[in-house]
């Protein structure tokens, strides 16, 4: 009988930047009762994670998952990355999304390196919203969106560290 193993990657820092994120967004989530409008959450620092912050944060913990043979060893191939549903647009309550009512969260840095600040905006829509963000609302910012079934990147300049 094969059974899942999960791996789950870890670096130094990490899990407590997701959970602060994770925080703050929660609480700006449950600060406003129900909108007829779309709902953005903008999250402001000095210096921010990297994207792959940012994406926990929203569609959960990244796990390695293979599966194992009868002797308990990992099947050779059969390694699969995936999310856990754990984060802010994944996470299911009572079987529907927990933020469905929040579009999109917008992340904002301004970072101060030797040669002046550096500012970086990131916009991400929510998959499952139940009021999604026009994409024009952030035209000419990246902007993390679903399309065909997959979330994709559009508006990301690729040699631009304001971006």
């Amino acid at each position: 009988i094969a059974r899942p193993l999960e791996v789950h990657p870890t670096w130094g820092g990490m899990s407590d930047i997701v959970r602060c994120l994770y925080d703050t967004i929660d609480g700006k989530a449950r600060k406003y009762g129900s909108l007829d409008l779309p709902f953005v959450i903008a999250v402001w620092g000095l210096s921010s994670p990297d994207e792959t912050g940012e994406i926990e944060t929203l569609f959960g913990k990244t796990v390695v998952q293979w599966t194992r043979d009868s002797r308990g060893d990992a099947v050779r191939g059969s390694q699969r990355i995936t999310s856990r549903p754990d984060g802010i647009f994944t996470l299911l309550e009572q079987g529907k999304h927990k933020y469905a009512k929040v579009s999109a969260v917008a992340f904002y840095c301004c970072r101060l390196p030797n040669a002046g600040a550096e500012h970086k905006l990131r916009i991400y829509h929510n998959p499952f919203a139940s009021l999604p963000l026009p994409l024009e609302v952030f035209q000419g910012f990246p902007q993390f969106v679903p399309q065909n079934g997959q979330m994709q990147w559009i508006d990301k300049p690729q040699d631009n560290p304001t971006a």
